[in-house]
């Protein structure tokens, strides 16, 4: 009989990739009877680990053998619509709500160059021409993507924390 040299799957003649792990099988493994009585003792001593275990290590090993099973999502403490009013309201200041600092800064720098910028060149446009609205409407424009984006994120609830954790929606 065949196996596995990765995962131990039991083989069908002449395969080149194993089903189960899709390691390149290039000798083929036969069990024998010396490697199954190994498998027997090394199941044994793994079954004297668990039970030379205490109460709380075995409680641990649990805790962690679940957490692997576990699919829920975990939810954020921040509330998704006090970002979006922030977001709507105060450009930027759904950003620093969620711990995301510096983003938040880097958002109101692109807002106050665009914004403070182009309404000041608005006036001297008059000397300078309309070459010099260009660079604060650049600016303008990336911090406008931005916060759109940023609002159907939060609206569609795939908007994240500093930490990952998605923003609690209240049903």
């Amino acid at each position: 009989m065949a196996f596995c040299s990765n995962c131990g799957l039991k083989l069908s003649e002449g395969v080149k990739f194993c089903s189960s792990c899709g390691t390149q099988i290039n000798s083929i493994s036969v069990n024998t009877d010396v490697s199954k009585s190994e498998e027997t003792n090394n199941m044994q001593s793994s079954n004297n680990d668990i039970s030379s275990m205490t109460y709380l290590d075995k409680n641990q090993a649990l805790t962690k053998d679940e957490n692997c099973l576990n699919t829920s999502i975990e939810k954020s403490t921040k509330k998704w619509l006090t970002a979006l009013l922030l977001c709507i309201f105060i450009g930027g200041g759904h950003r620093f709500y969620v711990g995301k600092i510096g983003s938040g800064i880097l958002m109101f720098i692109l807002w106050a160059i665009g914004y403070l910028w182009g309404s000041a060149s608005l006036q001297t446009s008059v000397y300078f021409g309309p070459a010099i609205l260009v660079i604060p409407g650049i600016f303008f424009i990336s911090y406008s993507i931005w916060w759109v984006i940023d609002i159907i994120m939060i609206c569609n609830a795939k908007f994240k924390d500093k930490k990952g954790f998605l923003l609690k929606k209240d049903q």
